[in-house]
């Protein structure tokens, strides 16, 4: 799990760990990126090197999901 590289308080690792696996269970719901990126595609500042940052980083998030980038 991510949480072994970060630098958290003892005392706050359960509730990082417990945001981590919620906020992956929404990542692997395919309803969420496609609406984020529907999302982010419309507001007129998310220029093409936003665009390509953002991909990169949804691609090593959803490395395990690569049907992802071939469902339409």
């Amino acid at each position: 799990m991510i949480t072994g590289k970060l630098d958290i308080p003892e005392a706050r690792k359960a509730t990082v760990a417990q945001a981590l696996n919620q906020f992956s269970n929404l990542l692997n719901q395919q309803d969420l990126p496609l609406t984020f990126i529907r999302t982010l595609e419309a507001r007129p500042d998310f220029n093409a090197r936003a665009k390509v940052y953002f991909a990169s980083l949804l691609t090593v998030a959803l490395h395990g999901k690569l049907e992802y980038y071939t469902d339409s």
